[in-house]
């Protein structure tokens, strides 16, 4: 969602135009991740601090391995399925 290294709207555009075609594509967008899934905390000077992988991003590979389908436990992350964004379960 906050990648510096690649646009990730336009890459999350290209990617919903494929999975229009492509319904078994999923996706799944971790809006306050930068590049490789990392988050970040900004310092009052503009300096930024890595606080580590975003939440839920490795019980998702998980899950994903074992069921082939992205179930996401945790706030934060969001599934692309279908024709809508659907939130993650609360």
């Amino acid at each position: 969602g906050r990648d510096s290294s690649a646009p990730s709207a336009t890459t999350l555009k290209v990617l919903r135009e494929v999975q229009a075609t492509h319904p078994n594509l999923d996706i799944v967008m971790f809006p306050n991740a930068d590049h490789g899934i990392i988050e970040f905390t900004e310092k009052a000077d503009g300096t930024r601090v890595e606080i580590g992988f975003s939440a839920g991003y490795f019980p998702l590979m998980v899950e994903w391995i074992h069921f082939k389908q992205p179930q996401v436990n945790v706030a934060g992350p969001i599934v692309y399925d279908g024709d809508k964004p659907v939130a993650p379960p609360q």
